[in-house]
């Protein structure tokens, strides 16, 4: 198991030491025997025993994640015995067989838990951003105006990563199996680039409370958000009770996929970064949707602010005797 997180490290992976912490913490810890026993004698069971302490802790997303660890770091395992470049861990452990092959994914797992704010909650949302104390007001403008991004990837942007030529900043997406990861880049406005001007300092990080010496912490956004949540309970301006950071993310995309604002499905893969890992998007679509991702976030702006949509005006012909024109 050990090998298989030096292997996420060897490949780059930022969720390397946090795949190792769950596993010294969710295996070693509770299940020394199991530890210290030779992994090609591992059993289903044995397996089993280690998801099943975790599904009667109550958290189903947990022991899912550990059920993958164990499958892949036993299929990595396997592969090691062909392959030189895999660590030692996985190639001296000699296995054969992957005993989690037949374990299923844990239910519970994928259940939904970040709801849409209704239009009216999001603007309301929005306005208690803009009252916030800095630099929260300006990295929760941030969040909402680039799209609702993951926080894990805005908290490693650093000032080498926006380009104010063509206003944009650019995001490295680690998620899944990519090897490399997918650079993904989110067109600026000019109110995102004033936030970034009043949070930045002398250090390299944008996410940051510090003027950039150090990234953001991995709550700040939760925090700030169920701060904004008690704010709107007070004002009566919460109509489905609780939300997190992954609602406004999930809110970003509702609200833009209906009336008015219709924005496709593939603008909407391509600005969350989510969906790409098919043949389609690895091989043959090579458009990087820079423009209708602005368009998106433009009208994201609008919709917080609570501005209509510009209508098409359809001027009719003008005649002129027996002739016709058309402005």
């Amino acid at each position: 198991m050990l090998g298989y997180a030096e292997w996420l490290a060897q490949q780059g992976k930022v969720s390397a030491a946090k795949v190792k912490r769950e596993i010294e913490n969710d295996i070693q810890k509770h299940f020394k025997r199991l530890w210290n026993k030779p992994a090609n004698q591992i059993t289903t069971d044995d397996c089993d025993r280690i998801i099943e302490r975790l599904e009667n802790a109550k958290t189903p997303r947990q022991a899912d994640k550990i059920r993958s660890y164990m499958k892949t770091a036993f299929r990595k395992a396997i592969n090691a015995r062909r392959k030189r470049r895999f660590p030692d861990g996985l190639k001296l452990a000699d296995v054969k067989t992957n005993p989690c092959n037949d374990i299923e994914k844990v239910a519970g797992s994928s259940k939904a838990r970040d709801r849409a704010l209704t239009l009216a909650e999001f603007r309301a949302y929005w306005s208690h951003v803009k009252e916030q104390s800095e630099p929260r007001r300006s990295i929760m403008m941030l969040h909402v105006l680039t799209g609702g991004q993951r926080q894990e990837q805005l908290a490693r942007t650093t000032l080498k990563d926006i380009d104010r030529d063509a206003p944009s900043l650019t995001l490295l997406d680690f998620k899944g199996r990519r090897i490399e990861p997918r650079r993904h880049t989110i067109p600026l406005l000019p109110e995102a680039l004033q936030a970034i001007d009043r949070i930045t300092g002398a250090g390299d990080y944008v996410f940051s409370c510090d003027g950039g010496t150090h990234p953001m912490c991995n709550t700040y956004l939760r925090d700030g958000t169920a701060k904004i949540q008690k704010d709107m309970e007070r004002a009566k301006e919460l109509e489905n009770g609780h939300f997190t950071p992954g609602s406004i993310r999930a809110t970003i995309e509702t609200r833009l996929a209906a009336k008015p604002y219709r924005v496709g499905s593939d603008v909407l893969a391509q600005l969350l970064s989510h969906g790409l890992g098919g043949v389609q998007a690895r091989h043959y679509q090579h458009h990087d949707f820079f423009e209708e991702k602005l368009e998106a976030i433009e009208m994201l702006q609008r919709m917080v602010e609570g501005k209509p949509e510009p209508i098409a005006e359809v001027v009719p012909p003008i005649t002129d005797g027996s002739k016709s024109y058309k402005n």
